[in-house]
């Protein structure tokens, strides 16, 4: 997939900020972009579609872009989440990364500017997490598998010690 067909939510109240990104963002050639301002919007149509990432601002009408992090964490909802915001302000940027965004950019000077490269980072540390932890989730069940065979199992290392067996 290329950076074209990204599907990002920008979710942001100051509309003139959320017109600026999204403009930004066509230009630099993400083409599907959707805008909504308040918690309730993004619920709506998160719950609709599928996002690669989601720009999230910090202060909403109806609450705080931390809410919506903890909500997602609640409902293991695994989509990366960068908070953009004008509150430039180190407790709120570390509460945001513990609580499960991938990054936090803080709306001063020219942010749009690295926004791009941020978006692919993000999503490209995503994706290798997700392939991380399928790959475990595998060897969790070929582990299980092993230890349910009925058969003896012994599996030797090259020197011939003895590395592994089932019960």
């Amino acid at each position: 997939m290329s950076e074209a067909d990204y599907r990002i939510l920008i979710v942001d109240d100051d509309s003139a900020q959320a017109e600026m990104m999204s403009e930004f963002l066509r230009i630099s050639g993400f083409k599907h972009i959707e805008r909504t301002d308040t918690i309730h919007g993004f619920w709506r149509l998160f719950n609709q579609r599928e996002y690669d990432i989601i720009l999230l601002d910090y202060r909403l009408p109806d609450g705080t872009g931390l809410d919506v992090l903890d909500q997602m964490a609640k409902q293991k909802r695994q989509v990366p989440i960068i908070m953009v915001t004008g509150q430039g302000n180190e407790r709120i940027a570390a509460q945001a990364i513990l609580r499960g965004a991938s990054d936090y950019l803080l709306k001063s000077g020219d942010y749009l500017v690295t926004l791009p490269t941020l978006i692919n980072k993000s999503i490209q540390a995503h994706r290798l997490k997700l392939s991380i932890q399928k790959s475990f989730d595998q060897i969790r069940y070929q582990a299980l598998l092993l230890n349910n065979v009925r058969d003896a199992i012994v599996v030797w290392d090259l020197t011939g010690k003895i590395t592994y067996w089932n019960p």
